[in-house]
C-alpha cells in the first residue's frame, strides 16, 4: 500500500521507504518536539505530551540484516528504538552472522 498523497504532501516528500527517508522522519519529529522512548522507557515513565515510540520487529533474515543500518541511524541521531526478534521464524537469530548483527 503506498502512502496517500495527502500524507506525500504533510511530510514534504515522497515516501519511498528508503534509509534516507527513515532518518527524514526521525529528524522531522524531532524538530516538532517530540521525545523517543523505548517501549519499557515507555511504560515505566509514563510520559506525556509528544512521545514516539519506534518499534523494529525482526521476523526475516532481510530484517535481520538491515536492523544495524537502522540502529545506527538512531544511534546517531540521538533516538531510542525496540527492537522485537522473533524466535521462530523462516530464519534462525542464533545463526553465527545473524547473532553478531543482532548482538551489535
Amino acid at each position: 500500500m503506498k502512502p496517500s498523497g495527502k500524507i506525500k504532501r504533510h511530510l514534504g516528500m515522497n515516501c519511498d521507504f528508503t534509509y534516507a527517508h527513515y532518518l527524514y522522519g526521525i529528524r522531522t519529529a524531532l524538530s516538532a518536539g517530540y521525545k523517543f522512548y523505548t517501549f519499557e522507557e515507555y511504560v515505566r515513565e509514563k510520559p506525556t505530551g509528544k512521545v514516539m515510540l519506534l518499534r523494529h520487529d525482526l521476523d526475516s533474515e532481510m530484517c535481520i540484516k538491515r536492523a544495524p543500518v537502522f540502529a545506527e541511524m538512531e544511534f546517531n541521531a540521538g533516538v531510542k528504538a525496540t527492537y522485537f526478534v522473533r524466535l521462530h521464524g523462516a530464519y534462525n537469530p542464533f545463526e553465527f552472522n545473524h547473532y553478531l548483527r543482532l548482538k551489535k
